[in-house]
């Protein structure tokens, strides 16, 4: 079986369930300074396998044709019975006027990692609140430099709805 067979034969569902308790023990365990806080060691490893899975699911997005719906979105995944998945806090949980929404998707393309992918009405959502907020604390002198007066203030209502000011 060669490289192109293997991640064809992928469970996408599955897989998008690991991710997302993945990203859960992350946030559970360090972001939210949990007693027993993982080590920055370790969560460089655990981060690495999230980024492993990016990289399967855009190579299978973009390089198979397979259609992306069944790769990255997470809204028509339940847990299997008797399986917890850990909730990840995304953009779907803010709500944010068209006008905030349109800057983020601007933001999140221009200043994000490039390991995501592209933001768009329909990836939007999907996105972790903390992912944006570190894209937008890292950048922010270059993000309002580039924008006008009223970009301005749209922006600093994002950094508010996002408690980064």
């Amino acid at each position: 079986m060669n490289a192109e067979e293997l991640i064809k034969n992928i469970d996408w569902s599955e897989l998008r369930n690991q991710k997302r308790t993945l990203l859960g023990v992350i946030d559970k365990h360090y972001n939210n300074i949990a007693s027993e806080s993982l080590n920055d060691s370790a969560k460089d490893d655990l981060e690495g396998l999230v980024n492993l899975i990016d990289s399967l699911q855009d190579y299978a997005v973009d390089q198979l044709g397979i259609d992306s719906i069944h790769v990255f979105d997470f809204d028509d995944e339940d847990p299997k019975d008797g399986e917890t998945l850990i909730p990840i806090v995304n953009l779907k949980e803010v709500e944010f006027s068209p006008e905030s929404k349109n800057l983020l998707i601007s933001i999140i393309n221009n200043f994000g990692d490039g390991q995501h992918p592209n933001c768009d009405e329909q990836t939007f959502n999907y996105f972790q609140i903390d992912y944006v907020k570190n894209i937008i604390k890292d950048n922010d002198e270059k993000i309002s430099s580039s924008l006008n007066e009223v970009g301005q203030v749209v922006f600093t209502s994002i950094k508010k709805r996002l408690g980064i000011l």
